[in-house]
């Protein structure tokens, strides 16, 4: 029986951004899927093993903060449960915690900071599917409980 592995779903309308996400995340083993739009990002998130979601704030058509308040009040539990991290230039944190992003990740990024958010979120998703590990994802800093 092979292991299930989280899968990372990238939405990001920027070639050149989503190409640096990549090479930041290159030592970590999961699958990275990528999205253009909110919307593809949304037929993509039909794969219930995408547990981290990166996006950025300014997607075609619709503001970051808006496509995760629509990810956390979506009806498949796997999609409102995702974790996610917001990559942006702009001074919306604030809106990003009330609308549920787990991580706040301010442009230029680093690649340490980004590795170290996705590594968490995969950890509290494993954590989250094993009840007698949950009193351990208190040791994970900023999250909030999924």
């Amino acid at each position: 029986m092979s292991k299930r592995v989280a899968k990372i779903l990238l939405v990001e309308d920027s070639p050149t951004a989503r190409s640096l996400v990549r090479v930041f995340l290159m030592g970590l083993s999961n699958p990275i899927h990528e999205a253009e739009s909110a919307e593809d990002a949304m037929i993509a998130l039909d794969d219930a093993d995408i547990e981290v979601v990166i996006t950025d704030n300014q997607l075609p058509g619709v503001q970051g903060v808006d496509f995760v308040k629509r990810l956390r009040s979506d009806p498949r539990r796997h999609v409102a449960a995702v974790g996610i991290v917001m990559l942006t230039g702009q001074d919306v944190e604030t809106g990003a915690a009330s609308a549920g992003v787990d991580f706040f990740i301010r442009k230029p990024v680093k690649d340490a900071t980004l590795r170290e958010a996705v590594v968490k979120l995969i950890a509290a998703g494993r954590l989250a599917n094993e009840p007698a590990a949950n009193a351990a994802s208190s040791d994970l800093g900023p999250l909030k409980p999924r």
